[in-house]
């Protein structure tokens, strides 16, 4: 369904502007449709709102001279000044958009001279007008000349190129929001294989896509959770919401590369669970409006646990410091030495405890980059904690391991300490690398097939085609995206191909047909669509890859060798019947012979 553009104009906005226009200048201002129909208005004068524009007869003129002014606009003025039938002067702007002619922006109800008194006592008596009133609001019609006036529209000219540019740049969002909505895909799988929970957040819309892993961290099913923001909120922990929400609008609102805040939220069975929520903006307007808003939730309930542990006992902190399954390292300020570590320290680093204890990381080498270990103690001592930091942490071995540390100043008894917890997303990351590496491997070989190789989402929603499709069709990428894939197929084959498809995603096997595939030069030629599922662990279809070989040539030997075939049915028939046709003439001679009593020797051997 189209837009109506006039929807899509900030009245509010708009009238704020007018109405300040109004005060500073004294100039009334209305907007109306291109059928009269008044959008917006600001400071009218008495004369009109109470007499003119309320009166049947007097607001039929009114009207006539709306239309007036509108028709003049129509051929192309840049504004046009006119005095309307109830004796008033007014003056018209046009408001296009994207050359679209929608609305008329007006302003005058004024005189450029001094007005004829008597015409509008007249017009009191003809109407019945309270001719007192009537010409008190008179005289409060101010009198302007034309150079003022003038000045004023081009002001408000301006204002209309203004409206115009707000209106057109919510279109562009509007349409870059559904380019998005319909062009890319979510690759869950990837992210979720380290166990965190996606969240992709449209600002625009307001709707927010929680992956199942996401619900699932929650203990919900995937239909449980509705795709909106209001789902995310009313599971945050009400001591947390407002300074959620309030980083949140901190992070929109400055130009920073990733955001990241910590915060409870409630589970199925009304437990909470501590997250980290890391994300970041990967969609803007020209202007850097954010768009989108992508990123996951952790679960860190396990260091949280440990944190608060540390606070409330000795105790409680060591079995919690000793089990976690990240690294947790205390050191003390100034001089950086290591307090005390957990055995995940040992078990990932190779170092034994006593190596550790007592020296300072620089000592240990266990920073890869002498930069990262410099800005994570800039930031430390700037914000007193440090938050999912990416770095290279070396081991004793020398080997390099990614890892995500977070440190925070904390205060014991006997002074000041840094606590810091090292996640080891090595193998993440080289799962990642892996993804990636498969997919450059997938197109290269795609790429050198001669036949047509294709991939999709699970519901059939085209992602890649290789070269040898855009050759053979004609066809760009963006016109095969989506369900575009079946263009070029044959009219009569298109109900088959799609009937056949939906047999094999019900039923997870492989879908196999014969069809004409259009070429770019409009010949059909016959082709063997073949593709096979990606299924994942629980069943579920994550992507479809097959292929399309020409098999034109042997369906015409096919053709040629049924059409020999039945030739030589046809002879052999022939054949069978002139056979039949000769043992009968010859049965019918023996018996004329017989006839004849002739001889043995005259019968003919059948």
């Amino acid at each position: 369904m189209k837009t109506n553009i006039l929807d899509l104009i900030d009245f509010e906005k708009v009238n704020t502007l007018l109405e300040g226009f109004n005060k500073s200048t004294g100039f009334v201002t209305a907007i109306l449709d291109l059928k009269g129909n008044v959008l917006s208005k600001s400071g009218w004068r008495q004369i009109c709102t109470e007499f003119h524009r309320v009166h049947p007869e007097t607001s039929k003129k009114c009207t006539v001279s709306d239309t007036e002014l509108a028709g003049k606009l129509a051929e192309g003025e840049k504004y046009h000044f006119y005095k309307c039938l109830n004796g008033l002067v007014d003056v018209a702007v046009p408001i296009v958009i994207k050359g679209e002619h929608i609305a008329n922006l007006f302003s005058g109800q004024l005189f450029f001279e001094e007005p004829d008194r008597q015409f509008f006592k007249k017009q009191a008596v003809k109407y019945r007008f309270n001719e007192k009133i009537y010409i008190k609001a008179l005289d409060n019609v101010p009198v302007v000349s034309q150079e003022k006036v003038k000045t004023a529209m081009d002001f408000l000219l301006n204002m209309t190129h203004l409206i115009s540019e707000m209106t057109l740049q919510k279109m562009e969002q509007m349409e870059l929001n559904e380019a998005i909505r319909k062009s890319e895909e979510r690759w869950q799988f990837a992210i979720e294989g380290n166990g965190d929970g996606l969240w992709d957040w449209n600002l625009q819309t307001n709707e927010v896509f929680f992956s199942k892993q996401w619900k699932a961290m929650l203990g919900y099913d995937d239909i449980e959770i509705k795709d909106n923001f209001d789902e995310w909120g009313k599971r945050v922990h009400p001591e947390d919401l407002a300074s959620a929400i309030e980083a949140i609008e901190s992070y929109l609102n400055n130009d920073t590369d990733f955001f990241s805040i910590e915060h409870r939220l409630q589970c199925k069975n009304e437990s909470y669970k501590w997250i980290v929520s890391r994300g970041k903006i990967i969609a803007r307007t020209k202007e850097g409006k954010p768009l989108r808003f992508i990123g996951t939730h952790t679960d860190i309930t396990g260091r949280k646990q440990a944190e608060e542990a540390l606070k409330l006992s000795e105790e409680k902190f060591s079995k919690a410091f000793h089990n976690s399954p990240d690294i947790i390292m205390l050191t003390s300020i100034p001089d950086g030495r290591v307090i005390e570590v957990n055995n995940t320290m040992e078990k990932l680093s190779g170092f034994s405890h006593d190596e550790i204890i007592g020296k300072a990381t620089s000592e240990l080498q266990i920073w890869a980059n002498p930069e990262d270990r410099e800005r994570y103690f800039e930031i430390l001592k700037r914000n007193n904690q440090v938050r999912d930091m990416e770095v290279g942490f070396r081991i004793k071995s020398g080997e390099i391991k990614n890892v995500i540390i977070s440190g925070e100043i904390i205060q014991l008894q006997d002074g000041e300490y840094i606590l810091a917890v090292i996640h080891d997303i090595t193998e993440r990351k080289k799962v990642d690398e892996a993804l990636h590496k498969s997919e450059q491997e997938f197109r290269s070989l795609a790429e050198s097939m001669p036949q047509i190789v294709w991939a999709t989402r699970a519901d059939g929603w085209n992602i890649y085609f290789n070269q040898q499709w855009i050759d053979y069709t004609g066809l760009t990428l963006e016109e095969s995206s989506g369900h575009g894939w079946n263009k070029p197929f044959h009219p009569d084959d298109q109900q088959s191909a799609w009937d056949a498809w939906q047999n094999a995603v019900n039923n997870s096997g492989i879908y196999s047909l014969e069809v004409r595939l259009r070429r770019y030069d409009g010949e059909y030629r016959w082709w063997l669509v073949r593709g096979v599922p990606l299924i994942n662990e629980e069943g579920e279809i994550l992507k479809w890859f097959g292929t399309f070989t020409d098999i034109e040539d042997i369906k015409k030997a096919e053709e040629q060798n049924q059409k020999q075939l039945s030739e030589l049915k046809r002879y052999n028939a022939t054949m069978v019947d002139r056979e039949i046709k000769m043992i009968q003439l010859k049965q019918e001679i023996n018996d004329y012979c017989r006839q004849l009593n002739l001889p043995e020797k005259y019968s003919i051997p059948t």
